[in-house]
Order: C-alpha cells, then sequence, then structure tokens
C-alpha cells in the first residue's frame, strides 16, 4: 500500500549546474529526517547550463523527484507551476543555491504547528550575503512593512512553509513571489516566522540585478493598488477621472464666460487644455466601470461553474 505524500518541496532552478548535486544529497538527508513519503519538484525556468540534465539524471534515479522546465527565466511562475503540481497538504520552498539550508525545514514545520499558521517564512537573521544585496533588501522589508502594517523581518528568503490551501489561493507572476507574504496576509491566512541559518553561495553568481531595483518597485506598486482596489477599481479610477473632469469644467466654464464676453478663445491654449482633462477624466470613469464588469462577470461565473 503506498503511503499518501506528506510533504512537497517546490524548488525554481535558474543555472544553478554546480549547486544541483549537492544540494539534492542535502535535501534527501533533511526530508528523510520528518517525512516518510515526501515529493521533490525541481522547476527548471529558463536555464541556459546543465542543470535540466542534471534535474533529469536526478527524476531518472529517484522516483520522488519530480522536473518542470519553463522557457523563462521567472521565479513567480516557476513557483506558481510547481504549486499546481504539489500534492501534499503542506509545501516547503526553498532555493537551490545552498544559501538556504534544507536542515532548517523541521524549524518551519515546528513553528507550524505550534502556532497553527498556515505560513510561515524563514528568517536570515544573520545574512551572508554582500552588502549591497543586504542593504537594498533591508530597505525593501523596511518599506513594504510600513506600507502593509505586516509585521516579518524577511519578507525575501526562499525558505517557506506553506498549507496546501494557502497556495490554492496565490496568483503569482513577474515578481509577485517577492511580495508573497503581503498577499497571503491579505487572503486573511495565518502568518509566522522562524530564525533560520543562512550560508554563504559556493557557486554560481547571484541572480541579484540593479534591473530588479526597478521590477520590483512597479510590482510592489501593483501589489498596493490590488491590495486597496482591486476589488473595487472604480473607486480608483472613478476619484482620478472626477478629478481630471472637473478641472477640464472648470476651465472650460470660465472660458465660456469670456466668450460670452466678446473674447475670442479659439486659438487660447487653455481650451485644449479644458478639452483634454475633461476626456482624460472620462477615459478614467470608463477604465473603472470596465473593471467593475469585469469583476461582476468574472464573480458570477465562478459562483454559477
Amino acid at each position: 500500500m503506498q503511503h499518501p505524500i506528506d510533504f512537497s518541496v517546490v524548488c525554481p532552478v535558474y543555472n544553478e549546474e554546480k549547486n544541483l548535486p549537492i544540494f539534492y544529497k542535502k535535501l534527501k538527508f533533511s526530508l528523510n529526517k520528518i517525512s516518510k513519503n515526501p515529493e521533490i519538484i525541481f522547476v527548471d525556468n529558463g536555464s541556459t547550463d546543465d542543470s535540466y540534465k542534471i534535474l533529469n539524471k536526478i527524476s531518472n534515479k529517484d522516483e520522488q523527484v519530480k522536473v518542470l522546465q519553463l522557457p523563462y527565466p521567472t521565479k513567480s511562475e516557476a513557483l506558481d507551476a510547481g504549486f499546481n503540481l504539489a500534492k501534499a497538504k503542506y509545501i516547503f520552498t526553498l532555493d537551490v543555491d545552498l544559501q538556504d539550508r534544507p536542515d532548517q525545514m523541521k524549524k518551519l514545520l515546528k513553528k507550524m504547528k505550534a502556532v497553527n499558521a498556515d505560513l510561515v517564512v524563514g528568517w536570515r537573521k544573520n545574512r551572508k550575503d554582500i552588502p549591497k544585496k543586504i542593504f537594498l533588501t533591508k530597505i525593501f522589508n523596511y518599506i513594504v512593512t510600513k506600507s502593509t502594517g505586516l509585521k516579518i523581518h524577511d519578507l525575501n528568503c526562499g525558505l517557506k512553509l506553506f498549507k496546501k490551501e494557502v497556495v490554492e489561493k496565490l496568483i503569482l507572476y513577474g515578481e509577485m513571489h517577492r511580495f508573497i507574504p503581503v498577499i497571503v496576509n491579505d487572503l486573511k491566512f495565518k502568518i509566522s516566522e522562524v530564525e533560520v541559518e543562512h550560508d554563504l553561495r559556493r557557486f554560481g553568481k547571484s541572480k541579484y540585478g540593479n534591473e530588479r531595483i526597478f521590477k520590483g518597485f512597479f510590482d510592489f506598486v501593483t501589489t498596493l493598488f490590488l491590495r486597496r482596489y482591486g476589488r473595487f477599481p472604480l473607486h480608483f479610477f472613478g476619484l482620478v477621472g472626477f478629478i481630471f473632469l472637473a478641472i477640464g469644467m472648470v476651465i472650460n466654464f470660465y472660458l465660456a464666460i469670456i466668450w460670452f464676453g466678446g473674447h475670442g478663445i479659439g486659438q487660447r491654449p487653455l481650451l485644449t487644455l479644458g478639452v483634454l482633462l475633461m476626456i482624460i477624466g472620462a477615459q478614467f470613469f470608463s477604465i473603472g466601470f470596465l473593471g467593475e464588469i469585469i469583476i461582476y462577470y468574472f464573480k458570477s461565473f465562478k459562483k454559477n461553474a
């Protein structure tokens, strides 16, 4: 009789050919201490080295290992694909760069059981990264936690433990994986954290680059918008539209008074501005209404499905 899968481990992989063999051995050793029948899901998200070949060799020897390959280097969609495949009630995530230590998974499991959390996030209190990365991450964590009110020290730690019902609610794309605790908190699930050990990178290069700062900023704006207006888009677009429309109407009303007074307004730039603001205002209203219609029909379809 085959035992049900008790733990799933989802591991995004991008150009980690030197780390993979060592990581796999460490992961298996740690899993055997906490699980009778785990599954390991490696998601190769666009590697250009031999990572995928190595993963296939591992999966051919170990029936507990599953391998997916995505054509693009997007960690959020790699996690999403892994979550869709995971079968266990409890789902770990961790990176394969050997900085997240597999032997720390037991700490997350113990914490989850102790406080009955739905998501437990690792806290790399003593990070082993370059000063620039640590500094930027601290700024990121400070801004996000202050903006959202979520009291988590380390939003971006790859080592996390989810309950299945949490990942079923997540929608990940772009750089949204960086805001998983914020999204989970908005979904009204219970979040906790625990200190974990963090190691230096042994092989390869960090995937952290300056371009991620800009991507992260735009995704942060998206997250804030969805938190406040995702269910009521007209509340945002309607307000902006009203402001533009009101300013445009005031300008045109002023010009109308001048025109009735016998002054020409056809060549005045202010007329163009007033008309333009009114058009922009009407467009914002239209976007808000379209958003409300989409949400309404989506909820209706979901309810009747």
